[in-house]
């Protein structure tokens, strides 16, 4: 059958939405957070399984299929954990940092809270100031129940324990986000977590785990909870 490649990629671009281009670099994370989907995972493959030139080329070819445009709004890293090799974090860094107005990095930042600040500042130099990271992380409510170390974690030498004063630093130097996880597993935590990060004066937006909740008294204490977070904003 014959097929018309410049027809067919004439027609994807009448549906081009200039969004955002996603790669997930591998599935090594220093957490084993109960609520994750790619948990079961984290022992598989290399560190690093989306290699640098491997990201080139998807990325060329989804520009030549009109699938995305230049200059695409984000450029999304996920894992694993994104930044878990430092050094070629920074590589995607300087290769794509012309390509896209921003680069969204959600990480667990244990990386970030054990390197100095200036390396963290390179990072910064390296995207062009377009680097933009979200810490995936509970607070120190539930840190330590819902995120405890991965296998992968503890072999690297990290501790459970989070130093918060670092933590803090770091998202006012740099105006970092949070996005704590409201599982209904812990529901009773959910206004004293999100009151933590209130109390210091942070940015944070509140993600619900999607796993289905069959105890109706954990859900009830969640809509409890809500409603107590609702009251204290008026």
């Amino acid at each position: 059958m014959y097929i018309d490649y410049k027809e067919v990629k004439d027609e994807i671009k009448k549906y081009n939405r200039h969004t955002s281009v996603e790669f997930i670099i591998g599935n090594k994370c220093q957490n084993a957070c109960k609520y994750c989907y790619r948990t079961a995972y984290q022992n598989q493959g290399p560190v690093i399984a989306m290699s640098l030139d491997k990201m080139k080329l998807f990325y060329d070819n989804a520009i030549e299929m009109g699938l995305i445009d230049e200059l695409t709004e984000d450029l999304e890293l996920f894992g694993g954990d994104p930044i878990i090799d430092i050094d070629y974090f920074n590589s995607v860094l300087k290769e794509f940092n012309t390509k896209f107005k921003s680069i969204v990095v959600p990480t667990n930042a244990r990386v970030l809270e054990n390197i100095t600040d200036q390396e963290i500042d390179n990072m910064y130099v390296n995207a062009d100031g377009k680097l933009c990271f979200s810490l995936s992380i509970d607070g120190p409510v539930v840190e330590n129940i819902n995120r405890p170390l991965s296998k992968f974690g503890k072999m690297h030498g990290f501790h459970q324990e989070r130093d918060w004063s670092r933590l803090l630093h770091l998202t006012n130097k740099y105006h970092l986000g949070w996005h704590p996880m409201l599982d209904f597993n812990t529901s009773e935590t959910w206004f004293d977590t999100w009151k933590w990060f209130v109390d210091n004066n942070q940015w944070v937006y509140l993600l619900e785990v999607r796993h289905g909740c069959n105890d109706d008294n954990k859900i009830i204490e969640g809509v409890y909870q809500l409603a107590k977070i609702l009251k204290y904003c008026e």
